[in-house]
């Protein structure tokens, strides 16, 4: 991977953690829709911080449309990239276009989900968030994604920590990034 390539990958992914990270910080609650709106717009926000100068971001959010329009008029709207299995969320008009799934149900959906981002051209990165429930459980999932990542595509793997009856702005976020086998993000670091 070429410098300007390494230096939006990082760039991209404190992005990504820091707006998760802010939007999750305004969400009182650890429930239901409130939880996916935090995230989709955290991550349109780092993806927007990270393409600072792009006159060309578009965007589109599975079943958040009106959200989106609310929340992001910096985008305009895009078609689903694939209306057969649609993206939680697509972002595009950056250096690379940003391909999202968040799942806080349990370990079969959270597969089908990151099966669904694998399809995904490797010209595109990938994000993929989902919850945990203990802090012995975070980094189970690294070698997945490093193995994934592969294929040449910038794999995001965020972990949100909650302890039960918590509200969502004291969630923990882990955020790490992986290419060609390598880790190349990692938030806590």
């Amino acid at each position: 991977m070429a410098d300007g390539e390494d230096d939006y990958a990082e760039r991209l992914g404190r992005a990504l953690y820091n707006g998760i990270r802010n939007r999750m910080a305004m969400v009182p609650s650890r429930k239901g829709p409130l939880r996916t709106y935090a995230t989709v717009s955290g991550a349109l926000d780092g993806y927007a911080a990270a393409n600072l100068g792009s006159n060309s971001l578009a965007a589109t959010a599975h079943q958040n449309t009106a959200h989106l329009q609310e929340e992001h008029p910096e985008f305009v709207s895009c078609p689903q990239p694939d209306l057969n299995k649609p993206l939680d969320f697509y972002a595009t008009g950056g250096a690379r276009p940003l391909a999202g799934e968040f799942e806080y149900g349990g370990r079969r959906d959270q597969a089908e989900d990151r099966n669904k981002l694998t399809r995904r051209p490797p010209i595109e990165d990938k994000l993929f968030i989902n919850a945990v429930h203990s802090q012995k459980a975070c980094g189970k999932d690294e070698e997945w994604f490093r193995k994934a990542s592969q294929d040449g595509s910038v794999y995001y793997h965020g972990e949100v920590y909650q302890r039960k009856d918590a509200p969502l702005d004291q969630a923990g976020l882990r955020l790490t990034g992986y290419q060609n086998g390598e880790k190349i993000f990692d938030s806590s670091s």
